[in-house]
């Protein structure tokens, strides 16, 4: 099972304003260059837990439908969804959902 982004993903993350400092993992290659990794707890650190939109709250979701896939995703009370993907890791998912909260203004940046 995946649990931590790959080098291009962490570095996106980076690129759109997500601090390396949060990565918790450092990996090293064979040439001795470095990179900064984050894990899915490092991610699970980094999404927000509500989002607040009007008078809205929408909470984290993470769960397992029965297609082999994972699925984030933050809904409200009522379980409609402000915004959510399936992927088949949560990694991939958390990064994805991570992505959108960057470009949509619901984590703040750099």
């Amino acid at each position: 099972m995946k649990t931590e982004l790959t080098k291009e993903q962490s570095q996106e993350l980076i690129e759109l304003g997500i601090s390396e400092e949060l990565a918790s993992i450092g990996y090293v290659d064979k040439d001795q260059k470095g990179w900064p990794l984050f894990d899915v707890a490092d991610l699970l650190g980094i999404i927000p837990k509500v989002i607040k939109v009007d008078y809205t709250t929408y909470h984290l979701n993470i769960d397992y439908p029965p297609i082999e896939q994972v699925a984030v995703r933050h809904i409200d009370e009522e379980e409609n969804s402000l915004h959510g993907v399936m992927c088949d890791t949560l990694a991939d998912a958390l990064f994805h959902q991570i992505k959108w909260c960057i470009k949509s203004n619901h984590i703040k940046t750099k």
